[in-house]
């Protein structure tokens, strides 16, 4: 590592930026949690319906916020665990973070 790098180490902290990412994340799979047990009631009351158009709908988004959390948490796992200290990963964009804004934009809908 050179000189100039070691320098920047030090007075790098990343505790509040890591912090607030993990606390989305966690934030992110709870509500994740209230999705599932609103979809499990709504399926419950309207089992006898038959499949719906509204059925469907929420099927296709239930799918888009899994994937979604799917990959924020690969993300956070890239960027705290597999590089973990690593200074020089800060500098490139995960491939799931690029491919999570497509997916968390309709489910924010």
């Amino acid at each position: 590592m050179s000189s100039s790098m070691q320098d920047v180490i030090p007075q790098l902290d990343l505790g509040n930026t890591f912090g607030a990412f993990f606390i989305a994340v966690t934030v992110a799979a709870v509500l994740f949690g209230l999705s599932n047990v609103q979809a499990f009631i709504y399926f419950q009351m309207n089992k006898s319906k038959g499949i719906t158009f509204y059925k469907l709908l929420v099927i296709w988004f239930w799918t888009l916020d899994a994937l979604h959390l799917a990959l924020i948490i690969h993300c956070v796992y890239y960027y705290l665990v597999v590089n973990y200290a690593n200074i020089g990963a800060l500098s490139e964009v995960v491939w799931s973070f690029k491919v999570s804004s497509y997916f968390g934009l309709p489910c924010s809908l």
